[in-house]
């Protein structure tokens, strides 16, 4: 309105605004469905690259299930759940594979160690069979009756060690003297061990109480000692110490023989391993594997080391918690 009361209108011609507002408009609606076909084609691309490395694990477990332990799983990049599921396939499989071989192992080595006994026993028993002295026939069947019973023997530490690893024997932990269990066992050895020609120092006088199945401890303890009696050889001098440490009872039997080389200190833990090849020595290859089980199922530690010269088998036992 101006001064005089008239009115001023001022007018625009608005068509060359529309037209640009329609452009705009049309070219962000090119633009938006550009957009979403790019989003759909790299969804489209993504989760077909996905389902390619799911049929790849797919078609690997398949192979894995009709007996191919050689297949594995591709093995990516990206980092995602998949690579994880992947990874921890091969994983797996690897484990598989390492049991199996154990599982050849053992039965290979088994079938060894028990072939020889039944050797000699069908032997003796045939003999027995066609002598017509009734006392020689009679000594063919003490020797095959001492066969029997190293065969037994065999798989009655085949039983012990399943059920230790089996951990069944956990009902029977209570309090128990491991200076006592010590002393005792290592009185029971001290004949055979001065009959060998070797010598004996125990020193374990602290009273030392931990939790555990005594039987289980003392066969043990037994099994190292009689690892130092078949290996250590004439003349060598085998000390059993057990020492206080802070919340651990150190046990060390240190034998002055020959000792175990490194590369084969994990390998004589495991079962029906021995380090002669011929396996020629006494034995069945299960003394170190059964104390391995044992300090497993009491939360112990395990360790051989060079003595220098001979061998040092360390078990930490943890200390009765008060």
């Amino acid at each position: 309105r101006m001064p005089d009361g008239s009115l001023l209108t001022v007018g625009d011609n608005l068509a060359s605004a529309e037209r640009t507002q329609d452009a705009v408009l049309e070219s962000l609606g090119w633009v938006g469905i550009a957009a979403i076909i790019m989003v759909l084609a790299a969804g489209v691309l993504a989760a077909r690259g996905t389902l390619r490395r799911v049929d790849a694990i797919s078609s690997m477990m398949k192979r894995v299930g009709a007996g191919d332990l050689s297949a594995r799983a591709p093995q990516g990049n990206a980092g995602d759940d998949i690579d994880r599921i992947g990874n921890g396939v091969n994983e797996m499989l690897e484990q598989i594979n390492l049991l199996i071989a154990d599982v050849k192992r053992v039965s290979a080595n088994t079938a060894h160690d028990l072939r020889t006994p039944l050797a000699h026993l069908h032997q003796k028993l045939e003999t027995a069979a066609g002598r017509s002295d009734i006392a020689a026939a009679k000594a063919d069947i003490v020797v095959a009756t001492e066969k029997v019973a190293e065969i037994l023997h065999i798989f009655d530490a085949m039983l012990r060690l399943s059920a230790i690893d089996a951990g069944s024997d956990k009902a029977r932990f209570a309090d128990v003297d491991l200076s006592e269990i010590v002393d005792r066992v290592s009185d029971a050895y001290r004949p055979d061990i001065e009959a060998a020609g070797q010598t004996l120092d125990v020193d374990a006088s602290e009273r030392t109480v931990i939790l555990g199945d005594a039987a289980l401890i003392a066969q043990a303890v037994s099994n190292l000692l009689e690892n130092a009696l078949k290996h250590a050889g004439a003349g060598a001098h085998i000390r059993v110490l057990l020492t206080l440490e802070t919340d651990i009872a150190r046990l060390q039997v240190i034998d002055s023989g020959p000792g175990v080389s490194a590369e084969d200190r994990l390998r004589v833990l495991r079962p029906f391993e021995r380090i002669d090849p011929s396996r020629s020595t006494p034995g069945a290859g299960l003394g170190l594997s059964i104390v391995n089980a044992i300090t497993r199922l009491h939360g112990a530690r395990l360790s051989l080391e060079d003595a220098r010269p001979g061998l040092r088998v360390r078990i930490d036992w943890p200390l009765r918690s008060t």
